[in-house]
């Protein structure tokens, strides 16, 4: 995969950003996430190889649900900086 190909076009400095954790056990809470705010699309056929390539079947799917913020602020950067995130 040839990840600027990937990354065009995307705004990499727009994203959120939150502390958490891995999502596979044990589930070690050591993660800076960053969670770009736009996005690309893909066919079906580029996410069945992504899953293969990432050993999605192998390793039995995804192994944790989406948790809930348990006190964590979620930040938001961008053009203009602006934070925390208020789902309200």
């Amino acid at each position: 995969v040839n990840f600027d190909d990937v990354y065009a076009g995307l705004a990499l400095t727009d994203y959120w950003t939150y502390d958490g954790s891995f999502t596979t056990p044990p589930c070690t809470e050591a993660v800076d996430w960053r969670v770009l705010q736009s996005y690309k699309t893909m066919t079906r056929s580029q996410y069945d190889k992504f899953k293969t390539a990432m050993g999605w079947q192998t390793a039995g799917g995804n192994f944790r649900p989406p948790q809930s913020l348990n006190g964590r602020r979620v930040l938001g950067c961008g053009a203009e900086p602006w934070y925390p995130y208020d789902p309200a």
